[in-house]
């Protein structure tokens, strides 16, 4: 199965989501409650437990929980709502989802439209997970080294039957290759550079993966060697996913941005 050209994976734009520390904004409580239980919607099809110390954010593409794991290395989840549609297996939107459902009326009458939208729409939930290092150098923020990718994904209750026959993952991290561990000390970064542009891409593949079971792949740059993410739009992270199914092929990509 062809995968998408990675010199267009690594088109990515600055990360933008709604934080779920930040929800109480100057929106009303019913919407507030909205926003919360499409995220609780989202982690229980996708059986992710979101626990007290990470951070929730809600983005055009997915659901993502940052937080570290038992051996203190930073680590984010992605929750990716897959839908069925004239044309295939399409990506849901979970803004889109709650801008529709604030439109409805009342709370009460949301709290059933949303429920049956979620059930009827969601045909199965991609849920990935990528770990890095990312350190804070004296002349930048975005100093980064990728290490790996799990990902597994979950039918929806609208298609229990469903199954996967290919299950294809990359991730993709573009930026300025440049000298480490000099470059988190270095006042001019440029002079660091060894490759400009550089991509760096961990692949995962598995035929025929169990619903539910988590599947990985770990690849890190060289000891000596780290991303420094220079341009804002051109250098950053992406996953895509090529995945062959019985309800159709979904064949898309997320953009990670430039930091976590």
């Amino acid at each position: 199965m062809k995968r998408i050209l990675a010199s267009i994976v690594c088109i990515t734009m600055l990360l933008c989501s709604i934080s779920v520390s930040a929800l109480a904004t100057n929106t009303e409580f019913v919407d507030t409650a909205i926003v919360e239980d499409v995220i609780s919607s989202f982690s229980e099809i996708a059986e992710v437990d979101i626990d007290a110390n990470a951070t929730v954010s809600i983005t055009d593409s997915y659901i993502s929980i940052e937080k570290e794991n038992i051996d203190g290395v930073p680590e984010t989840t992605y929750i990716v709502g897959i839908e069925k549609t004239e044309d295939g297996l399409q990506k849901i939107n979970p803004n889109a989802l709650t801008k529709e459902i604030q439109s409805r009326g009342s709370y009460q009458q949301t709290v059933y439209y949303r429920n049956l939208l979620i059930t009827s729409r969601i045909y199965m939930t991609v849920t990935f997970t990528v770990t890095y290092s990312q350190y804070n150098g004296t002349a930048s923020s975005y100093i980064y080294r990728p290490s790996g990718v799990s990902a597994y994904w979950t039918a929806g209750s609208y298609t229990p039957n469903i199954t996967v026959s290919d299950f294809y993952v990359y991730y993709d991290s573009c930026g300025e290759l440049v000298q480490f561990p000099a470059c988190n000390t270095a006042s001019d970064l440029s002079s660091l550079v060894v490759e400009s542009d550089y991509s760096h891409t961990i692949t995962l593949y598995r035929s025929s993966p169990t619903a539910g079971t988590t599947y990985s792949s770990y690849s890190s740059l060289a000891s000596n060697r780290a991303l420094w993410f220079a341009n804002a739009y051109f250098h950053g992270s992406s996953v895509s996913f090529d995945i062959d199914t019985s309800q159709g092929t979904y064949t898309d990509s997320v953009d990670l941005g430039r930091s976590y």
